[in-house]
């Protein structure tokens, strides 16, 4: 059996745009997978406030052992750009 720290990263870039209702659900089920060496980018394009922030930090909470991130985006960029801002901030 492999080790858990030679196990390749795997990146999960996640678009969270206007997403409070369901962020909480998609990322409870990145923590149920059987393969554990893996990160969240969750990438907000400066939506409202709705409860992403607060859900992606519970749930950094409960992964501590898994790199858990939510970058900053000062300003609103185009839908197709979204998930190349997302790749930057990944290691895996």
């Amino acid at each position: 059996m492999i080790e858990e720290t030679k196990k390749p990263l795997v990146s999960v870039i996640m678009p969270c745009y206007k997403m409070g209702r369901f962020i909480g659900e998609a990322l409870e089920s990145v923590g149920k997978q059987t393969y554990t060496n893996w990160e969240v980018i969750a990438v907000d394009d400066c939506g409202p406030e709705d409860g992403t922030r607060k859900a992606v930090e519970f749930f950094a909470k409960q992964f501590p052992n898994n790199r858990i991130n939510l970058p900053p985006t000062r300003k609103k960029r185009r839908r197709e750009r979204r998930p190349q801002h997302g790749d930057r901030d990944g290691t895996g």
